[in-house]
């Protein structure tokens, strides 16, 4: 009982110590991570202003991650994928893909399919493909007229990459 209460109270003052309003980016991150643990709603707007507007990357990426806590919340749902299409960084991406894994939303497989047929970036689109695995049926079409677009030039390095990734996933018998 005495080590729960002092982890209560080290936990606590912890929380406590930062703040959402503070002007040192990593005393920010660590607040912004503490009280998304909290899961209270409130906070999204909050995390979602973060996300939008910070100047520092990392920062966004904190909030990307707090946002995925709200799962359920179809606000943290939309402030993701605005925050993905307004931005180009590829961290960021990485990690706003990341949190958009944990929704379960059909409307998302739409936007995994548009990011499979149109990013440039490899490892972007490996992290859209891994969500697609889910629901591999939903852009097959789509997928199998990239492929096909895609072969037409043997050395193309993005036909390779999706090909190779689509037989790691076990997708590769679905395009036959």
């Amino acid at each position: 009982m005495r080590k729960f209460l002092l982890f209560f109270f080290f936990f606590t003052q912890i929380t406590f110590a930062f703040s959402l309003n503070s002007k040192d980016p990593y005393e920010l991150i660590a607040a912004i991570f503490y009280y998304s643990q909290t899961k209270d709603p409130k906070l999204v707007d909050k995390f979602c202003n973060f996300l939008l507007n910070s100047n520092s990357t990392k920062i966004r990426i904190a909030a990307a991650q707090a946002l995925s806590n709200y799962n359920n919340n179809p606000k943290a749902l939309n402030c993701l994928l605005e925050g993905y299409k307004k931005n180009q960084n590829k961290k960021l991406r990485l990690a706003i893909l990341s949190s958009l894994n944990l929704f379960e939303n059909q409307n998302l497989y739409k936007f995994y399919c548009d990011i499979i047929k149109k990013e440039k970036n490899k490892d972007i689109r490996l992290k859209a493909l891994k969500k697609f695995y889910k629901n591999p049926y939903v852009c097959l079409k789509d997928l199998k007229k990239l492929l096909k677009l895609l072969h037409t030039s043997h050395c193309n390095p993005t036909f390779s990459v999706l090909s190779h990734t689509l037989y790691q996933l076990n997708l590769s018998p679905l395009l036959v």
